[in-house]
């Protein structure tokens, strides 16, 4: 059986689901330019399964829904930014420190060219 259709950008709507809730529930963010939350789409356009892979397979498509580990935030006017990868982030003391955020503070130092950040 063939899996055709559309190109996911013009074709299905995203979400950006709450990370803090029990695997598997799916509940939009605040559309206020500051939840951060995870990217996930549904449709034929999606991978079936891991190859030989139930277990990655149960989690990338938990709820239903395939879970890109894409972080993002939702603008009050509709638009969606990505902001992250939800592998990047660096839990230091607790908090979650965003390795994109933490490189783009960093460059700002005059004495700079680059910076990468790795955990």
């Amino acid at each position: 059986m063939a899996r055709q259709g559309h190109g996911f950008v013009t074709s299905l709507p995203i979400r950006i689901i709450k990370t803090d809730l029990p695997e598997g529930e799916l509940v939009d963010v605040a559309r206020d330019g500051k939840e951060i939350g995870e990217i996930v789409f549904f449709g034929n356009i999606c991978a079936k399964e891991y190859y030989k892979d139930a277990e990655a397979t149960r989690k990338l498509f938990a709820g239903g829904a395939l879970h890109s580990g894409d972080l993002a935030v939702w603008h009050p006017d509709g638009s969606a930014q990505i902001l992250d990868r939800a592998k990047d982030i660096i839990i230091s003391g607790g908090e979650n420190i965003s390795s994109v955020a933490l490189e783009s503070m960093l460059v700002q130092h005059p004495d700079l060219l680059e910076a990468a950040v790795v955990a």
